[in-house]
């Protein structure tokens, strides 16, 4: 689905990947619920974003979990 947003702050993701957030509208775009998508925990990208983006706050506990990919797969 397309909701319409052209960018978002660094305040809004952090309310997203925290789930303070929950709904497009409240970030400026149109009514549907929002689907949190995390690498694994041990991904050295949710390490980044952890320390960047949500500086403290916890992970959403409903995000859905994408695991690493192995070597060599597409």
């Amino acid at each position: 689905l397309n909701h319409e947003i052209a960018t978002l702050t660094r305040a809004q993701l952090t309310d997203i990947f925290s789930c303070r957030v929950t709904d497009w509208a409240q970030v400026g775009g149109r009514p549907g619920p929002i689907t949190v998508v995390l690498r694994d925990d041990n991904s050295g990208t949710q390490e980044i974003f952890r320390e960047k983006v949500l500086r403290g706050r916890p992970l959403c506990a409903t995000a859905r979990r994408v695991p690493r990919a192995s070597r060599g797969s597409c």
